[in-house]
């Protein structure tokens, strides 16, 4: 989670959603004068209220809070090439402290809101761009829809659009 307190503002990463880059471009405003490269190391350390991006911490009271989701087979394909796609929670489990719940699908036009609101630059800085995904199938389809039920329900995507990541 980062929080920037003097914007009333905290963003909760929910994994494979764009967090990264929504992390860059807070970055550089939320803590300008960390002395990190953030090519290199893992400035992330220095500007999240905690030392894991992906925790379920609650913000403090009073601020805006703001978690992209996105269509599970996505995620699930996002996630899966070194690994078990179904590795992460749920995506409700991020997202039951959010004032705000933006879409992946939408990212570029949720960007330029936020940036809006926050007061900064419109920039989108593109990192942990995924390579080519190898397609879903029919069975890793029902794994899927099984394990992110409640996501699927909550955040309204269809059972059947994985055939959109075919």
């Amino acid at each position: 989670m980062i929080v920037w307190e003097e914007k009333d503002f905290a963003f909760v990463h929910n994994p494979k959603t764009g967090g990264s880059t929504v992390a860059d471009l807070l970055a550089p405003h939320v803590a300008p004068s960390a002395d990190i490269d953030r090519e290199k190391l893992n400035w992330q350390f220095a500007v999240h209220s905690d030392m894991s991006m992906h925790s379920r911490n609650v913000p403090p009271c009073g601020l805006w809070t703001l978690a992209f989701v996105r269509n599970p087979y996505g995620r699930y394909t996002s996630g899966r090439d070194n690994e078990n796609g179904l590795r992460f929670p749920p995506q409700t489990y991020y997202t039951v402290f959010c004032d705000h719940i933006a879409r992946f699908e939408d990212f570029e036009d949720e960007i330029r809101r936020l940036c809006f609101r926050l007061q900064i630059p419109f920039k989108l800085p593109k990192r942990n761009a995924s390579p080519e995904r190898k397609p879903i199938t029919e069975e890793e389809a029902a794994l899927v829809y099984d394990f992110y039920r409640e996501d699927f329900d909550e955040f309204s995507y269809k059972e059947d659009s994985w055939r959109e990541f075919t």
